[in-house]
């Protein structure tokens, strides 16, 4: 079965193009891997490699006690024991998580040079198609820009080169692979690309005009940094001869493609190569021990004089600093001084004020005593007036039910009379005339007692309504005295809050001092010191007088520590405008 999934591996030495002719691949439709370093000094358009396999790799090279700058061979050995199963295993996912979802992607990392059949058996593991493209770039330029990157030695640099190139070469042989030039990927990359794909028998999904447009603009800002000719590696009779027949066989292969003729000139190369190797190692690795110590002693210089620019610096701008700061304790401390001058006069007001509302209330609340005790006396009087017309009104119910029963019974009477008049008119006309008198008189004296109560009663309907109005008065009387008694209470909170912001405004004045005369007793040399320094121990001194917690106030106040900002500057500009804690 035809594998489902085409990877294109770049097998090339540091710094031969490697991220160039990747991140070309990806213009015209290779998928990178998911996880991408970032751009790093040396390249800064990316190096276009998985974050995740090239620290794996580097792992890999150190349990070989190798790393990506030794140009000793490995040993063969290694990928017969039972662990390399294990890796292989690890790598085989690790590939597949990089680019899970992608049936054409490009992968790119120098070290694999030297790990190939190492990888082989991951990509097997994956059923991937691998196409190899091994970029050839003059040995001499790729010594030139290792040496500018890593301060590599050029001779060291040139053995690195080798040590990839034939590893690289030699175990792809079979596969399908192509050798290109960095050289022509930056003069005609539509040409470049066109005979990849016909080397590799390969389709590019993205190919327009558009695209290539993109791609050029891409190369031009990666020109070449360092170019040499041909008659500088190949004429040139101290160069190792290794180098200069590897160079001329792999630089064919670029230009006109492979030859299996040149296997046996490789070989042979590669051998003598491995066997020189042995003897030349604890040389040139005393060489990197005496070439690092120089490097190191180059940079410990480099930094120690980077170190006093940056103390003159630093002292120039600490002068100017403290000068500022002490520019703005004097505003400050000017500033609270008025606003405790405004403070004072404002507090001996409010006294005097209060004063006249206390003598308002003390007058207010006389009247109302007063006025109280005038409605309680009004009030008894009207009780007791209010008793005694019901004792009254309870006498004239009990008269006029009296008298209702006596005109019913003289209405009995008269009803007697008429009938006994009406038998005997005649005989007893004066007798009748006589009881019509009595009787009317009798009507009259009632008549009399009708209207008397009508008066009492309209005269307690009177007295309900009085006694209604002075409980309404005595109700005013009590609102206004609780409304003078919640004024009272109001003004009384003001001027507490008042005292107490003149106290705290005192305080903050004699912190504010206490800081100012910390900062004049810095001894001349202090302006001297590096910046950093002045505020670690100037800091260190206040806390230790108790006068301010710097460390305190930025866990206390992260958005300090955010803002880079001195605590101590910080704390007199905008923290006690804040009403910020100093410790």
């Amino acid at each position: 079965m035809k594998p489902h999934k085409i990877g294109i591996f770049v097998l090339g030495m540091h710094r031969s193009g490697t991220s160039s002719l990747t991140r070309a691949l990806n213009y015209v439709g290779c998928d990178l891997p998911k996880t991408l370093m970032p751009a790093a000094h040396g390249n800064d358009l990316g190096h276009w490699e998985s974050d995740a396999i090239v620290p794996f790799n580097d792992r890999i090279l150190a349990r070989l006690g190798s790393e990506w700058n030794d140009w000793q061979e490995i040993s063969p050995d290694w990928f017969r024991q039972p662990a390399f199963a294990g890796e292989v295993a690890a790598a085989t996912s690790l590939l597949a998580d990089e680019f899970e979802g992608s049936s054409f992607f490009v992968l790119k990392d120098p070290r694999i040079c030297r790990l190939v059949p190492f990888w082989k058996e991951a990509i097997a593991g994956n059923d991937i198609e691998a196409k190899f493209i091994l970029p050839i770039r003059n040995p001499l330029e790729v010594a030139d820009s290792l040496e500018r990157r890593d301060g590599m030695d050029q001779r060291y640099g040139i053995m690195l080169w080798l040590r990839h190139v034939l590893d690289a070469e030699r175990h792809t042989r079979g596969a399908t692979r192509m050798f290109t030039s960095y050289a022509h990927l930056l003069n005609s990359p539509e040409v470049f690309l066109a005979r990849l794909a016909n080397g590799l028998a390969l389709q590019w999904p993205r190919q327009s005009p558009l695209v290539l447009e993109e791609l050029s603009g891409f190369l031009d800002h990666r020109a070449r940094h360092h170019v040499r000719t041909d008659d500088d590696l190949y004429a040139n009779p101290w160069q190792p001869k290794w180098v200069r027949d590897v160079a001329a066989i792999l630089s064919k292969w670029a230009e006109q493609g492979e030859d299996e003729a040149d296997y046996p000139a490789l070989d042979r190369a590669g051998d003598a190569f491995n066997e020189a190797s042995l003897a030349l190692s604890s040389l040139v690795f005393a060489g990197r021990q005496t070439q690092a110590k120089v490097t190191h002693s180059e940079q410990q210089l480099a930094a120690a004089t980077n170190e006093i620019s940056q103390i003159r610096s630093e002292a120039a701008e600490s002068i100017d600093a403290t000068s500022q700061e002490a520019n703005a304790l004097r505003t400050a401390l000017e500033a609270s001084e008025r606003e405790a001058l405004a403070l004072r006069d404002e507090t001996q007001q409010l006294h005097h004020h209060i004063a006249q509302l206390e003598s308002r209330l003390a007058q207010r609340q006389e009247e109302a005593t007063q006025a109280q005790a005038a409605l309680e006396t009004a009030l008894k009087t009207k009780e007791s007036e209010m008793l005694a017309l019901r004792n009254e009104t309870q006498q004239l119910h009990h008269h006029i039910a009296q008298l209702e029963s006596h005109l019913a019974q003289r209405q009995e009477e008269a009803i007697q009379a008429w009938a006994a008049l009406d038998e005997a008119r005649k005989d007893a006309q004066r007798a009748q005339d006589a009881t019509i008198k009595e009787t009317l008189a009798a009507f009259e004296r009632e008549r009399q007692q009708a209207n008397t109560i009508a008066d009492l009663r309209t005269r307690l309907h009177e007295l309900d309504i009085e006694r209604a109005n002075s409980e309404e008065a005595e109700k005013n009387a009590s609102q206004k005295l609780e409304e003078r008694f919640r004024e009272i209470a109001t003004l009384t909170r003001a001027l507490q809050e008042r005292e107490h912001k003149a106290l705290l405004q005192e305080e903050i004045n004699d912190w504010l001092r206490r800081v100012n005369i910390e900062m004049s007793r810095r001894p001349p040399w202090w302006s001297l010191m590096p910046r950093d320094w002045q505020r670690r121990r100037f800091d260190a001194r206040l806390a230790q007088r108790g006068l301010f917690d710097a460390q305190s106030y930025l866990e206390l106040y992260p958005d300090v520590a955010a803002s880079g900002m001195s605590p101590l500057r910080h704390y007199i500009m905008h923290g006690i405008a804040e009403g910020r804690a100093r410790r």
